[in-house]
C-alpha cells in the first residue's frame, strides 16, 4: 500500500532530525558510475596490508611479553640473591633492567602499530598550512596527496574537494527541507510543484553520495598510507636496535647471574685450623676460610692469600714476604708483629715485625 502524504511528512521529519549522523542513502546504479566506490581494489589491498602489520606486530607483541614474563618469573632471577655484592652482582642488574625496559619500548612501538589507523581530512587540510612541528605527519600525508594527483581526480586538490563536499551536504540539506515543506504544505505526493521539489531532493541527495564516497576513498586511502609510515625503515630500525638491546641486556644478565665454577669457586675451607709453625711457602689459600686459624710462626712466603678471611687468626711471627694480601679481610687479627689490626685500620699489612725477617 502506497505511503499517504502525512507518513511522507513524517518520514521526512525523521530524517532531518538524523541527518547529521545517518548514512547517506545507497547509491544507484548510476551514482556508481561515477567516483571511486568504497570498496576499490587499491583499498582493499592497502587495508589488507594494514590488517597483515597489526598481525605481525600482535605476534611480535606477545613473544616480548613472554620474554618479559620468563626473565622477571624465571630461575635465574632467584640466583641474583646468591651473588657476592660485586660486580656481577650489579652487571646481572643492569642486564635484568635493560631487558626490560627494552621489552617494554618494543611492545609500546608495536602497539602503536596495532591501533587502527584515523584520519580526518579537515585536519590534513589545515597541516598543509600550519608552521607546528607537530603537524608534521599530518604534512606529509599531505604531501602524499599532491604527488598522487590520480588519487583526487577530478578535483585538482584536497581543498576543491572538500569545498565541494561540503556544498554538496547544504545543497543536499536545502534540497530535502524545501521537499518536505512543500509536501506538509500541499499534502498530495502527485502536485507539480511537489514533484518538482522531489527531483531536486534526488539530485542534490545524488551528488552528496557521491561526494561522500570521494571523500571516503581519499580517508581511507591516508589512513592505509598512515599505517603503512607507522612502520617504514626508520621504524623498522628502532625496532631492530630495540629487540637488540633486549638481546643485549639478556645476555649480560644470563652471564652475569650464572657464574662458572672458576668464578663462583671459595677457596679451601680452613676456619680454626692450627698451623702453627707450618711450611707454607707459595701455598694457595685464595678466598680460603681461615677465620680463626692459628699460624703463628707459619712460613708463607710467596702464598696466595688473595680474598682470604683472616678475622680473628694469629699470624704472630708468620712469615708473609712475597705474600699476595689483595683484599684480605682483617678484622680482630693477630699481625705478625703481634700488635692487633684492628689498632691500625683493619690491616696488618707493614706490621710484620721483626720476628719473621731473616727466615
Amino acid at each position: 500500500m502506497a505511503s499517504g502524504p502525512l507518513t511522507r511528512i513524517l518520514e521526512g521529519q525523521a530524517l532531518l532530525k538524523g541527518m547529521a549522523t545517518a548514512p547517506p542513502p545507497a547509491p544507484s546504479k548510476s551514482e556508481t558510475s561515477s567516483g571511486p566506490p568504497p570498496e576499490h581494489p587499491v583499498i582493499q589491498e592497502f587495508q589488507a596490508s594494514g590488517d597483515r602489520m597489526r598481525e605481525t606486530a600482535k605476534w611480535l607483541a606477545a613473544i616480548f611479553g613472554a620474554i618479559a614474563g620468563v626473565l622477571i618469573a624465571g630461575t635465574q632471577l632467584s640466583s641474583m640473591g646468591s651473588l657476592p655484592v660485586g660486580p656481577r652482582l650489579y652487571a646481572a642488574i643492569g642486564g635484568a633492567s635493560l631487558a626490560l625496559v627494552g621489552i617494554l619500548v618494543v611492545i609500546w612501538f608495536l602497539l602503536d602499530i596495532m591501533l587502527p589507523s584515523q584520519i580526518a581530512l579537515d585536519e590534513i587540510n589545515d597541516a598543509r598550512r600550519s608552521d607546528k612541528r607537530s603537524d608534521k605527519k599530518k604534512k606529509d600525508l599531505a604531501r602524499f596527496l599532491e604527488s598522487n594527483t590520480s588519487v583526487l581526480a577530478p578535483y585538482s586538490s584536497l581543498d576543491a574537494l572538500l569545498d565541494t563536499y561540503t556544498k554538496d551536504l547544504n545543497a543536499r540539506q536545502k534540497a530535502l527541507d524545501k521537499y518536505y515543506s512543500c509536501l506538509s504544505e500541499k499534502r498530495d505526493e502527485d502536485d507539480e510543484e511537489v514533484k518538482k521539489r522531489e527531483v531536486a531532493a534526488k539530485g542534490a541527495t545524488t551528488r552528496a553520495s557521491q561526494s561522500d564516497r570521494k571523500v571516503g576513498y581519499v580517508a581511507k586511502l591516508l589512513s592505509a598510507e598512515q599505517q603503512r609510515r607507522r612502520f617504514g625503515t626508520g621504524q623498522k630500525v628502532a625496532a631492530l636496535l630495540g629487540a637488540s638491546v633486549v638481546a643485549l641486556g639478556i645476555g649480560v644478565f644470563a652471564w652475569a647471574a650464572n657464574p662458572g665454577e672458576d668464578d663462583s669457586a671459595d677457596g679451601p675451607e680452613l676456619a680454626g685450623a692450627t698451623l702453627s709453625e707450618a711450611g707454607l711457602t707459595g701455598a694457595d689459600f685464595a678466598n680460603a676460610n681461615l677465620a680463626g686459624a692459628k699460624l703463628n710462626d707459619a712460613n708463607l712466603v710467596g702464598a696466595d692469600l688473595s680474598g682470604a678471611d683472616l678475622s680473628d687468626a694469629d699470624l704472630s711471627g708468620a712469615d708473609l714476604r712475597g705474600a699476595d694480601l689483595d683484599d684480605v679481610t682483617w678484622s680482630n687479627t693477630t699481625c705478625p708483629d703481634a700488635t692487633n689490626s684492628d689498632s691500625h685500620k683493619s690491616t696488618c699489612e707493614g706490621f710484620v715485625g721483626e720476628t719473621n725477617t731473616g727466615r
